[in-house]
């Protein structure tokens, strides 16, 4: 149970972090129980959270709170709170989608799904047939007009979803078959699907434990002060700013953070 409030915790913060650079608005989540008011969401956020913001995501725990009473299949309820995601993020998934539009990654992605298509190995292996079948979706969102309907980007926010979930070995066997980095654009990928993972999460700990939304409410605190820093030529510079910000486990945080950006070699992503 731990582990669904910590995917919910981790959730919840990754839709307040609503501008178009992450970093900018990055923000941490905390849960209280047992509070007299009912349960707490602690909100820590760069830039603070505006009033706007702040209603918008009582208004969505208000639904999570009924969630477990309504009867809804639980894919309803994950669409429904998707599209309220898509609405609070909408800055970071159009900043996500416009490094997707580069027309070199449009190339570049019309000439894989080309030659997956020619391909007989892809053909004759039901597998790989479903990844050959799921990748020509991929320049369908990567020509989607700025600014289009929350109803429109959720089905290729589910489709990404599955890029991370489903596909990741195909992908890397792909793109990556020594230990060269993935292409940028497979990580645009990843970050957009995870919206969905976020939506899977929140809606789960909310029918699994309906308690913890008995008057939940979000109470803000401040955010620790940005620390500035150059990276020179310092090749752990990952590290060095880790060292200046916390006395935590430095390496256990560096293997966190390879997971939350989706890399094996999270100094070179960081620099």
């Amino acid at each position: 149970m731990e582990s669904l409030q910590k995917k919910f915790l981790d959730s919840f913060a990754l839709i307040c972090s609503t501008s178009a650079k992450s970093g900018e608005t990055a923000s941490a989540v905390c849960m209280e129980q047992g509070h007299p008011t009912g349960t707490v969401l602690r909100l820590a956020r760069n830039l603070g959270v505006p009033q706007q913001l702040l209603q918008r995501l009582n208004d969505v725990l208000d639904d999570l709170a009924a969630a477990s009473s309504t009867e809804l299949p639980i894919q309803q309820k994950e669409h429904q709170l998707l599209l309220k995601i898509v609405d609070l993020t909408r800055l970071r998934i159009e900043s996500i989608l416009q490094r997707l539009r580069d027309p070199k990654t449009q190339q570049c992605s019309k000439k894989v799904v080309d030659n997956l298509r020619k391909d007989t190995v892809f053909s004759d292996d039901p597998e790989k047939a479903g990844f050959a079948t799921w990748m020509e979706r991929l320049p369908v969102l990567m020509s989607l007009e700025p600014n289009a309907e929350s109803a429109v980007l959720v089905p290729h926010i589910k489709w990404a979803s599955r890029a991370k979930w489903v596909y990741s070995e195909h992908l890397e066997a792909l793109f990556c078959p020594g230990e060269e980095e993935l292409p940028d654009w497979v990580f645009q990928i990843y970050k957009l699907g995870r919206y969905f993972a976020a939506a899977k999460a929140i809606i789960k700990l909310a029918i699994k434990q309906p308690f913890l939304f008995t008057s939940i409410h979000i109470e803000v605190i401040n955010a620790p002060d940005q620390e500035g820093f150059t990276l020179g030529n310092d090749l752990a510079a990952l590290k060095t700013a880790l060292q200046k910000l916390t006395d935590e486990d430095h390496d256990k945080l560096i293997s966190q953070l390879g997971q939350i950006w989706l890399t094996g070699d999270p100094e070179l992503r960081f620099r």
